[in-house]
């Protein structure tokens, strides 16, 4: 449990953009070692998770949306996560 704790906050740090020691947080990473889509439990009493593979997406919001975009939603840019990780099965 304590290894996917570390995981979920570097992804999440990472995510923010946050640096330390001068290297990106996505070099501490560790990769879950489980096949994409497997859904697990740490123990007992933990939450459903399921593993998410490495790939990309576009973040952020332009002037061109419908709804009015929000001031600090911009630029729109593509992010990249190179590595797998788990987040929860259902929203908390």
């Amino acid at each position: 449990m304590q290894r996917l704790a570390t995981l979920v906050m570097i992804v999440g740090v990472t995510i923010a953009g946050v640096t330390i020691l001068g290297l990106p947080l996505a070099a501490y990473a560790v990769d879950v070692g489980k096949t994409p889509g497997t859904v697990f439990k740490d123990c007992d009493t933990c939450p459903e998770m399921v593993v998410i593979p490495p790939g990309s997406f576009t973040q952020g919001r332009d002037g061109r949306d419908v709804m009015d975009p929000a001031r600090y939603e911009g630029p729109v840019h593509d992010v990249t996560i190179g590595y797998s990780f788990a987040v929860g099965k259902t929203e908390v």
